[in-house]
């Protein structure tokens, strides 16, 4: 086997970690959005929220549209309801912000029980009322989230198609051969004569050419072909031209492809 070393110190290439950083970013912002303190309001009743005045854990009701009434809890209550609570909907209630939700059906009704729980009570307890249009700048924010995470998904899965997830085609393309093959009648062939240099690299290399020439000649006398020639080099130096010459003075077919595929 005809051996040829072009440059003993080879550039091997730098792994790409930004995929690896892209899932990390993804479950982040998954957790930041929707992990514990971050849930969504908890569908409530008035009867669940009339206990709650009377315990004195309810800071502010907030009537939206005189249809929907937001409850906002006192910290210290807040956090006996997530920990400490028999019902597993309170688990997941945000830490902060509408922690409560419940439909009313008549504003003058919900305002006249509200205040009968106070005066029985004594718990005194914030009303507000609020028009609330459903804009496009609110569904927007609401879809935010998944939109950032479908479109990191998407952007990873394009990068490592590409390759960033290591080796020439990506973990996307293990399997796909993207082999370049030049059939012998081209009449594009590429010789010696389109080598410059590697003067030593050609003479030694001669021999392949000769058995690819006359095969049987070798065969005759018991001679087997060899293995192969090995050009070892960073990339640039000619080691794919050399190896297409070989096939274009030997007028033999030439597959090019890479080690990863």
């Amino acid at each position: 086997m005809a051996q040829q070393k072009i440059n003993n110190k080879m550039n091997m290439p730098r792994p790409s970690w930004m995929w690896i950083y892209g899932v990390i970013i993804i479950f982040i912002v998954g957790y930041w959005m929707f992990g514990p303190g971050n849930g969504v309001p908890v569908k409530s009743d008035w009867n669940t929220v009339a206990q709650m005045i009377e315990q004195g854990d309810v800071e502010k009701i907030q009537v939206v549209n005189r249809d929907l009434a937001e409850i906002y809890l006192k910290k210290e209550a807040a956090d006996r309801y997530r920990k400490d609570a028999a019902d597993k909907r309170f688990r997941n209630m945000p830490e902060t912000g509408v922690q409560l939700t419940f439909n009313i059906g008549s504003v003058d009704t919900f305002r006249q029980d509200l205040d009968k729980v106070i005066a029985e009570s004594g718990n005194d307890v914030v009303l507000v009322y609020e028009n609330r249009e459903n804009s496009w700048t609110s569904i927007l924010l609401q879809m935010l989230p998944w939109v950032i995470i479908i479109g990191g998904w998407f952007f990873l899965m394009s990068r490592m198609s590409r390759g960033a997830g290591g080796g020439s085609g990506g973990i996307m393309n293990v399997g796909k051969a993207r082999a370049q093959v030049f059939d012998k009648e081209n009449s594009k062939k590429v010789t010696f004569k389109d080598v410059a240099g590697l003067e030593e690299a050609k003479v030694e290399i001669m021999e392949i050419v000769d058995f690819l020439k006359k095969p049987d000649k070798y065969k005759s006398i018991g001679a087997k072909i060899p293995k192969g020639a090995l050009l070892v080099g960073p990339p640039g130096t000619g080691k794919t031209l050399l190896a297409k010459a070989v096939a274009g003075e030997a007028n033999v077919p030439f597959l090019s492809i890479s080690g990863s595929d």
